[in-house]
């Protein structure tokens, strides 16, 4: 989705998700290497930048896109594991 033409980050979220980035990270460089390998992706660049990864994205589910390709960027995978396994609920409010 974030590779399609007209994908626009959401402004009000990336704040949340550095925040939230710091705050999960234990290790001092963890927030540092997952910030600059959420560039790598979002500019398809080093590994993001593989031919086969750009011809892969519309013929994969997101789901089995990110599970084929994240395992070059181990701290990255962590991240986006944790944050995709949690509960998304209004009940506390």
């Amino acid at each position: 989705m974030h590779y399609h033409h007209e994908f626009k980050p959401d402004l009000e979220v990336k704040p949340s998700l550095m925040d939230y980035l710091t705050r999960m990270m234990k290790d001092e460089d963890g927030p540092t290497i997952i910030d600059v390998q959420i560039d790598d992706f979002k500019k398809s660049s080093k590994y993001f930048g593989c031919s086969l990864i750009g011809m892969t994205l519309n013929l994969k589910t997101p789901t089995d896109w990110w599970e084929s390709y994240r395992d070059k960027h181990p701290k990255l995978k962590k991240f986006v594991d944790h944050v995709l396994c949690l509960k998304c609920s209004s009940f506390g409010y």
